[in-house]
């Protein structure tokens, strides 16, 4: 016999989804401190790498949006 569960505990679901939206808060910081540290880019390479992080941004945002919809934690 398994010790887990048949239904998912709704306090446990709760907790990881605000777990998920403060990792994604954090990859959002990260994301803006570094564009924020590359200011404007004045090699190729510093152009990819602010387009690479602008797309990281735009997506961890739609993610955090989402996970918060899903929650109802508007």
């Amino acid at each position: 016999m398994s010790d887990v569960p048949a239904t998912p505990d709704p306090h446990e679901q709760v907790m990881r989804r605000r777990l998920q939206v403060v990792q994604l808060q954090s990859d959002l910081a990260y994301f803006q401190a570094r564009l924020g540290l590359l200011g404007e880019p004045k090699t190729t390479n510093q152009e990819a790498q602010r387009r690479a992080f602008k797309l990281l941004h735009q997506v961890l945002g739609q993610q955090m949006i989402q996970t918060r919809k899903v929650g109802g934690d508007d």
